[in-house]
């Protein structure tokens, strides 16, 4: 579905990592999130570009323990 949505001018390229943690949620609501996501970057691209869905396992709590961030930093070239 995503594929359809975001056009052929946008490269849609998928990163699954291995071992990831289930994850507790609205399998409804999770792709509808993932879907508005991808539509906004779409939006963000009216010339095109490469679209990157990457998963990974990460710890999203109010305070990180010492010395680690809650989530991986995302690089100035990222859309977050």
């Amino acid at each position: 579905m995503i594929r359809r949505s975001i056009g052929p001018s946008i490269q849609l390229e998928i990163v699954g990592a291995g071992g990831l943690w289930l994850a507790k949620c609205d399998p409804n609501q999770l792709e509808n999130a993932l879907l508005n996501l991808c539509l906004n970057a779409r939006d963000a691209m009216p010339s095109g570009g490469t679209l990157t869905v990457e998963t990974a396992n990460a710890s999203l709590d109010i305070r990180p323990p010492p010395g680690r961030t809650a989530c991986r930093e995302a690089s100035s070239s990222s859309w977050v």
